[in-house]
């Protein structure tokens, strides 16, 4: 059996983490660490958290405390290098998990000898699972082939975006630095961009082994600003780590985050197409805008339609030369 490193962030989350805390305390899988890290929220978490395991003798729980607050990808990244397991599992304090959910997952990961295994998800409210679950997915149980496994991560589907409810190799995070970005939110689609250019070997288990609170209160809504500065930023790093494996699909990628609202995400989605062509209408419509002619937001109109015809059409696009 594979030792199984369950890593919950936590900050200000009095309110749902015992519910969470709760559901790991009654997994039918035995061989797990249960790494808790307190970003130091303002509310009593970790009260709760110390009760929990106090009152349990859970002496498979530890809690690492932050000296100062450091956003998720911070508190996740602690639980990585702390982990000590063959396996790590990111689990946020606001969701929780089935009974047998690592049974599930670590059976696979045994089966299979896989890198990462993948869970499906139960969402709350229910009306989200026609949309995000893998339940009408009738392919394979097994993926080794890393074309196939990169072409799924880069479409979403049938492996989600989130980090949460992946069952994942320390030793191959460690080894091809998939730490987390700090510093942003939406740190899951980052990740997954890079994490899809290193994974061999995936198993999927269709059974849901997650329940997914929506927070329409959560972090990334409460921040519009820093979303879009986090987006700008992740949107140049994609289109600055462009590889020649399943280019189309990355390229995709880069355009499904950019917002077409702001010229500054238009620039930046120009930079992945090095053809002179294509830079000589950026400078043409870039000199309109300068001169009057076009708004902004008629300039960034006019640069969605074309690069979606350069994309769709692939007209004046010389993929080889990127």
């Amino acid at each position: 059996m594979h030792l199984i490193s369950v890593i919950i962030p936590f900050y200000n989350v009095a309110a749902t983490v015992e519910r969470c805390l709760l559901s790991v305390f009654n997994q039918t899988y035995t061989q797990l660490e249960i790494i808790l890290v307190d970003d130091r929220g303002q509310d009593n978490s970790a009260e709760i958290i110390h009760t929990f395991i106090e009152k349990h003798n859970w002496t498979q729980a530890r809690v690492i405390v932050h000296p100062e607050n450091k956003g998720l990808s911070g508190a996740r990244n602690t639980g990585v290098r702390e982990a000590k397991g063959d396996y790590v599992y990111f689990l946020d304090s606001d969701d929780e998990i089935i009974p047998e959910t690592f049974e599930l997952l670590g059976n696979l990961a045994l089966k299979y000898q896989a890198e990462m295994v993948q869970g499906n998800f139960q969402y709350v409210p229910a009306k989200w699972n026609d949309v995000y679950t893998m339940d009408a997915f009738d392919g394979p149980e097994f993926w080794n082939d890393n074309v196939e496994i990169k072409k799924a991560m880069l479409a979403r589907w049938p492996f989600p975006v989130m980090a949460t409810n992946k069952l994942i190799s320390r030793n191959f995070m460690v080894q091809n630095d998939l730490f987390f970005k700090e510093g942003i939110i939406h740190e899951d689609a980052y990740w997954n961009f890079f994490l899809a250019k290193k994974l061999r070997s995936v198993a999927l288990c269709k059974a849901a082994t997650y329940v997914y609170y929506q927070n329409f209160e959560g972090i990334t809504i409460a921040n519009k600003d820093k979303s879009r500065h986090s987006m700008k930023l992740i949107v140049q790093d994609f289109a600055h780590n462009l590889d020649k494996v399943c280019l189309e699909e990355q390229k995709r990628t880069v355009l499904y985050y950019v917002d077409y609202s702001d010229v500054e995400f238009v620039k930046i989605a120009f930079s992945m197409y090095k053809n002179p062509n294509v830079i000589k209408v950026l400078n043409v419509l870039e000199g309109l805008h300068r001169n009057g002619l076009f708004t902004e937001k008629m300039l960034a109109m006019t640069v969605n339609l074309y690069i979606r015809f350069l994309f769709f059409v692939k007209a004046d696009v010389n993929y080889k030369s990127i």
